[in-house]
């Protein structure tokens, strides 16, 4: 109970409230603007490391990303609620999943299995980091520390991709496509499991993937959801997003066969 009590103090010290940015407001364009051109310049410049330099770039976002999301939890918990842990926020998210898979590409060796990490990070990582600025509410919190780690977070997402994309370390065969697309379709059922499993905890109050059985929040997808069902919006996202992918993959590869002349 003392242990519990310091970190009730310490934590809710740090649970600096913040009037909610607005979309597309100073603090959201200030943050993309700067935010992804940093990223940019940095994934060039990283473009042509070794492969161990190249491990080393997966295994120290992988981290940091691992670490911070520790600290988000203890800021949830003893910041935020009090003690309790908050279900809707456990940590196997379509945008959380890469701290796991950057961490795993970093050390299996080169193969089936490295592509299709490597590819889910390009393909759908950086739709996830892309969209999440796009449509920023999800990232919009009313507490400082809150909102700069998600910010900083889908950041490192989009700084993923662009070092993927322009250190061409993903294949640009259809094969290359579909085994990323065959990880978040996996990935999707594990977090359907979880949905499941995890219901009665959460009081319902749980949706990882956006996928249900929950009716999402996403927009548009929440409309469908809540007119014909949470099954309806799902089978209407999970294409969705692989379309998404798949635009990425198109562009990756008419970059790399028209721009770069490699062959396929």
């Amino acid at each position: 109970m003392e242990l519990t009590q310091r970190l009730l103090d310490i934590f809710g010290k740090l649970a600096w409230e913040m009037e909610r940015p607005k979309a597309y407001g100073a603090f959201h364009l200030i943050f993309a603007v700067v935010g992804i051109s940093l990223a940019v310049f940095a994934a060039w410049k990283l473009r042509k490391l070794s492969d161990k330099g190249h491990r080393r770039v997966l295994l120290f976002v992988s981290l940091f990303l691992i670490a911070t999301e520790i600290f988000k939890h203890f800021l949830f918990i003893y910041g935020l609620y009090g003690g309790e842990f908050p279900w809707y926020n456990f940590s196997f998210q379509f945008c959380s999943v890469p701290m796991y898979l950057a961490f795993l590409a970093a050390i299996v060796k080169p193969g089936k299995l490295e592509q299709a990490l490597l590819g889910f990070l390009l393909y759908f990582s950086t739709l996830g980091g892309l969209a999440a600025y796009i449509e920023p509410s999800g990232m919009n919190n009313g507490h400082w520390l809150v909102t700069i780690h998600s910010y900083l977070w889908h950041l490192l997402l989009i700084f993923l991709g662009l070092y993927l994309f322009f250190s061409r370390r993903v294949g640009i065969k259809w094969k290359d496509y579909f085994l990323a697309a065959g990880m978040y379709l996996g990935l999707c059922g594990i977090a359907f499991v979880f949905n499941l499993m995890l219901w009665g905890p959460a009081k319902g109050d749980i949706n990882m993937f956006f996928i249900g059985p929950k009716v999402s929040s996403l927009v548009i997808i929440h409309d469908i959801g809540t007119k014909f069902g949470w099954w309806v919006g799902t089978l209407v996202y999970i294409p969705a997003v692989c379309l998404g992918g798949l635009l990425l993959f198109g562009i990756n590869r008419l970059v790399r066969t028209k721009v770069w002349k490699e062959n396929p």
